[in-house]
């Protein structure tokens, strides 16, 4: 009971009432993680054309990849957000001064590969080549003046008389710029004149020209127009030519252009310039003047486009 001495607090206690009525506190908020969902990798396996059937949509970027016959959505890395500042951790106190370890002296600098002088090594694998083991890029022929056969991985061309008869056979090739080589020996004795060599750059059968060895030794570089020999690079000897029988020369030969460039054994003879003959096919050739009979045997040809 209040007691009159004590109404006052009547009022008070109903204005306290009020004023607490009109006020709210501020409630506690709880965050509740959301839910990540997860990413769903689908692949097809064994198929063509790959599908990706269902790939949940994420809040960062997702990328994909794709094989033969195989697909595979890959999920970026989620971005978390930062933590607390972690507590600095104590600074280690310093080690013993290392000891400086050996220097490794350089290993010596491996010069650059130098160029050889010799173009099938400098060429790679060629456009085209025959080890004459078959006979179906050479129209092999016989006449009153060469006889040709293909026998045990070789084309045999033999002048019937040394009668200064250059006969020759070409295939279906016509490079334009080139470097064309041919292996080749005398297969019998011989001597002088005796030759054997490449035709190039030939419009037709009956034109071309004509890049020989000559059994002691010699080289030349002719044009046959149909109806006569002309010598750009007449008859010269050549240390780097294997003379007599059975002695297995390298004749190349690089055409650029109007340039023309001969070699022996990789090693170059001479170069020279012409512009008879732009065009044509490619072959080989026999020519006797000594010796009756005189065979040339073919062992490989090959030719290299020039880029």
């Amino acid at each position: 009971m209040i007691n009159k001495s004590q109404r006052w607090l009547i009022p008070f206690l109903i204005t306290c009432v009020v004023i607490l009525g009109a006020c709210k506190l501020p409630a506690t908020y709880t965050p509740t993680p959301g839910a990540v969902d997860d990413p769903v990798y689908t692949s097809a396996a064994e198929t063509i054309a790959a599908e990706i059937t269902d790939v949940v949509n994420l809040a960062t970027q997702t990328a994909f990849s794709s094989g033969a016959g195989t697909a595979q959505a890959i999920a970026a890395t989620e971005t978390l957000p930062p933590t607390s500042t972690p507590l600095p951790t104590k600074t280690p106190r310093p080690s013993d001064t290392p000891q400086p370890t050996n220097t490794l002296e350089p290993s010596p600098t491996t010069p650059p590969t130098e160029l050889s002088d010799d173009p099938r090594a400098n060429l790679g694998e060629p456009t085209w080549s025959d080890s004459f083991d078959a006979a179906f890029n050479w129209p092999l022929y016989n006449d009153d003046h060469v006889d040709m056969q293909m026998e045990d991985g070789l084309l045999l061309m033999t002048a019937i008389y040394a009668d200064k008869w250059d006969s020759w056979m070409l295939t279906k090739q016509s490079p334009t710029d080139f470097y064309l080589e041919v292996s080749a020996y005398p297969a019998v004795e011989c001597g002088y004149l005796d030759r054997y060599g490449v035709m190039l750059r030939s419009p037709d059968p009956n034109q071309g020209y004509l890049f020989g060895f000559s059994c002691d030794g010699q080289y030349s570089f002719r044009i046959w127009n149909g109806e006569k020999f002309y010598y750009p690079i007449p008859w010269d000897t050549s240390s780097h030519i294997l003379k007599g029988p059975d002695q297995t020369n390298r004749l190349g030969i690089m055409a650029e252009g109007n340039l023309f460039s001969l070699y022996a054994n990789g090693q170059l003879l001479t170069t020279i310039k012409d512009d008879t003959y732009t065009y044509g096919q490619i072959g080989v050739f026999v020519g006797a003047v000594k010796t009756a009979g005189f065979m040339a045997a073919f062992d490989q040809i090959a030719y290299w486009e020039l880029p």
